[in-house]
């Protein structure tokens, strides 16, 4: 239940932060509903290796707990579907297909280690209330750098004229391998983590 809880948290302030205005439910589902059903079902397609595993692991440890198989799988997979809103969004900005989106998406974050730094940036223990405000700031922050990354590949033409995203992602971190932009991921980045930790020192003092 608690997997539930923060996912539900996190798409409550993604809709605060990113869908402002009076909005009844209705409309939101309208809007999100077909391409993230469409996430769900290519899911496994579209995520690295890594994280099929990072996902499998956790859903066979529930199992072994007693809960059912196809309950497990899917609540485990509930953090890369969360994904799914920003998807649906870098899509319908550069009208492009909601798979290969969802494709881009994953490995670039795979590439540039964001997947790992989301790791980090959970794996912090929270004590309080502004611990976990401040997790989930970072948190949000991070996922955002990966949106308008996302689109940034989608929007460069870096494929020519192939449909391949994977190919489009191969020359686009060749052309920016030494450039500026990337490096400011990693370093601000790292620099989220690490201050994360002292914030959740300061606080821990604090309080």
């Amino acid at each position: 239940m608690f997997i539930v809880r923060r996912t539900l948290r996190r798409l409550a302030r993604w809709i605060l932060r990113n869908r402002p205005g009076k909005q009844s439910v209705e409309q939101l589902v309208a809007r999100y509903r077909d391409d993230v059903i469409k996430v769900e079902q290519t899911l496994e397609k579209c995520l690295v290796a890594e994280e099929v595993s990072e996902h499998n692991a956790q859903a066979d440890i529930w199992v072994g707990q007693g809960v059912e198989s196809d309950l497990a799988n899917y609540v485990a997979r509930l953090s890369s579907l969360l994904s799914a809103v920003d998807i649906s969004e870098i899509a319908t900005e550069a009208s492009f297909d909601v798979e290969r989106a969802s494709k881009l998406y994953f490995h670039l974050g795979d590439r540039l280690s964001l997947h790992w730094f989301l790791n980090q940036i959970n794996g912090q223990a929270v004590d309080n209330n502004w611990q976990a405000l401040a997790r989930a700031a970072f948190r949000e922050d991070l996922d955002w750098q990966q949106r308008l990354l996302t689109a940034q590949v989608l929007k460069c033409g870096c494929g020519g004229d192939s449909e391949d995203v994977i190919l489009s992602l191969d020359n686009w971190m060749a052309t920016n391998e030494n450039s500026s932009n990337v490096g400011k991921i990693f370093s601000t980045s790292l620099r989220w983590v690490m201050s994360m930790s002292l914030l959740s020192s300061l606080l821990h003092f604090a309080s």
